[in-house]
């Protein structure tokens, strides 16, 4: 026969108790994993999704920077075009008023200088073809007339020369040119009309 000593009861209680104890304690042990678990990935995963969006504001900021760098260089240049033509407009009208100027005594005098020096080369380098724009010719003939009355050997061309004014001159086999044309005044003199028209057209006084 067995005997059991004490309160089968409260041992079953007691059991029961230590149990319950363990059970609590190892339901708690596994949340708290759990929970370090989710937080480490919500952590991970927070980090990655900075980063991420790191990395495209990276991107989108080099593309803005790119795009802003090709807009400005295009607005540049557009403008430069457009700078350049307008300048280009303020040389043909200036030698269009030196053309519509011609009658004036001032042209009178520059163009008997001209002869003046043509002459004098003319009397060194021997006979001397004259060209001038059409509307100059009766001038021409006039100092022809004049300064080979003088001495100079000085002959005008059968054919006009398309320039705005003053003279172009050359010896019977062209291996001598001299230029007193007023187009190349202009051209020669071009950097500092553009940059005089540039200040006029776009500086702020």
């Amino acid at each position: 026969m067995v005997r059991i000593r004490g309160n089968p009861e409260a041992l079953a209680k007691n059991v029961a108790e230590n149990l319950k104890k363990n059970l609590e304690k190892l339901l708690n042990d596994s949340l708290n994993t759990a929970l370090e678990i989710v937080e480490d990935k919500r952590e991970r995963t927070i980090k990655e999704l900075l980063e991420s969006l790191r990395d495209e504001y990276s991107r989108l900021e080099e593309s803005y920077r790119s795009l802003k760098a090709r807009l400005d260089l295009e607005l540049r240049s557009r403008v430069s075009e457009k700078k350049s033509r307008l300048i280009d407009q303020v040389i043909e009208v200036v030698l269009k008023r030196l053309k519509d100027r011609k009658k004036e005594e001032w042209y009178g005098n520059f163009m008997e200088e001209i002869f003046n020096k043509l002459a004098k080369e003319s009397k060194e380098t021997g006979e001397l073809v004259i060209e001038v724009s059409e509307d100059d010719r009766e001038l021409a003939k006039t100092l022809i007339e004049k300064f080979n009355d003088s001495g100079a050997r000085l002959t005008l061309s059968d054919n006009p020369a398309e320039i705005t004014g003053g003279v172009i001159a050359r010896n019977e086999d062209s291996t001598l040119i001299i230029d007193y044309s007023l187009d190349l005044f202009v051209k020669e003199n071009e950097t500092l009309l553009r940059s005089i028209a540039s200040k006029t057209l776009f500086e702020k006084s």
